[in-house]
């Protein structure tokens, strides 16, 4: 799929004890942002941003609830904790000329707190500092990579032995990194100004007042691929926000933040796509092995041509043989074409594949790498899920 639905989604947050203890007040902000293949374009040696942000609404009162007491199980309204996006692949090329499809990612930063003496206005004045400096962030990290540089970097990694388009995943991930420090760093800073500004207090009168609380924060990236190796295509993440992690129940403050990013899609299987022509060229296989042989057999063969995939089991490939319907051989390193052949054990019931033996080993029907990871094979497709 070129464009993946994914949702990001804060549904919890658990209190353990607040900072007011029975009167605690918390409230949260956050930001979902991505980068894919809508919000990046190569533009020679730099991107083009065009952002995409999920901004969270409100600050006092934005979870619905006051007067948290330990062990307060809080749903997170959708309008602060759910943003439904998609996800497209990032078209990378680098000086030679070779273009990577980069799996897109989304992610979010998640910022608590308690509220306390700062009126409704000044907690939203640190709320939309907070979102300025995020984007600000963000715009100025994207727009920073000297491609050159980066496909260098990149370069070093496949060096190294890494595929091209995970070293181009990493490497994006290892500046992330930096980035999200950054603005780990200085979220609190940015929040406070805001909001002592919003009161028009000098500094002072703003460090004696009991001000609002930034208890926590949240960070988390997730790529397409990622999500797509996952069997329910779901990351989950549980954060604590402990004063003292050391022994929570000792701090002034401890929750949980649950949350996940989920890729709004289905695996649907394809039949085999076996070629039209008579002899087809087995490719790859699967291995099975049988006790009464006391060996290795083919349990199953397969290929991808013209970007089709097939794969048969052992018995129908020789059924095919032998009845002459199909012709099935191994690309021997020169060029040439070893058939594949059926053998009938007289003291067994059931025959198995075999090519000729010789001093070739690259043409052994055993040497073919596993048939469902030859570049190219599908045996299912993704698709959108309206139900994920």
């Amino acid at each position: 799929m070129d464009e993946i639905p994914v949702r990001v989604k804060l549904w919890r947050l658990f209190c353990f004890h607040g900072a007011d203890e029975e009167a605690s007040e918390p409230y949260m902000w956050v930001i979902g942002f991505k980068f894919d293949g809508s919000t990046m374009k190569q533009a020679l040696a730099r991107f083009n941003w065009t952002p995409d942000y999920f901004f969270s609404q409100g600050s006092h009162g934005c979870l619905g609830t006051r007067n948290v007491r330990p062990g307060a199980k809080i749903s997170i309204p959708a309008n602060v904790g759910t943003w439904e996006t998609t996800i497209k692949p990032i078209k990378l090329t680098d000086a030679q000329g070779n273009s990577t499809d980069v799996p897109g990612a989304v992610g979010f930063a998640a910022v608590v707190l308690e509220e306390n003496n700062v009126p409704d206005d000044a907690a939203e004045a640190g709320h939309q500092a907070l979102n300025n400096f995020v984007a600000n962030t963000l715009e100025s990290f994207v727009t920073g990579i000297n491609l050159l540089e980066f496909n260098q970097a990149v370069q070093d990694r496949v060096n190294n032995g890494a595929a091209r388009d995970k070293a181009i995943e990493d490497e994006l991930r290892a500046r992330f990194d930096v980035v999200q420090q950054t603005i780990s760093d200085g979220a609190s800073d940015v929040v406070s100004q805001a909001m002592r500004n919003a009161m028009n207090l000098p500094e002072l009168a703003w460090a004696g007042i009991d001000k609002d609380q930034v208890m926590g924060r949240a960070f988390h990236l997730a790529t397409a691929a990622q999500l797509i190796n996952e069997g329910d295509f779901t990351l989950d993440f549980d954060d604590n926000l402990f004063d003292n992690p050391a022994l929570p129940e000792a701090g002034d403050f401890a929750y949980t933040l649950h949350s996940l990013i989920k890729a709004r899609v289905k695996w649907r299987a394809i039949p085999s796509q076996l070629p039209a022509k008579h002899d087809i060229q087995i490719q790859g296989i699967s291995r099975g092995f049988s006790r009464d042989r006391k060996s290795y057999y083919i349990a199953n063969v397969g290929g991808v041509v013209n970007g089709n995939s097939w794969w048969m089991g052992r018995s129908d490939a020789c059924g095919m043989i032998q009845d002459g319907r199909k012709a099935f051989y191994v690309l021997d390193g020169d060029g040439s074409h070893t058939p594949v052949s059926v053998v009938s054990p007289p003291d067994s019931h059931w025959s198995y594949l075999t090519t000729p033996a010789d001093d070739h080993p690259g043409n052994n029907l055993l040497s073919l790498p596993k048939y469902y990871e030859l570049p190219g094979f599908h045996s299912a497709v993704l698709e959108p899920d309206p139900f994920g």
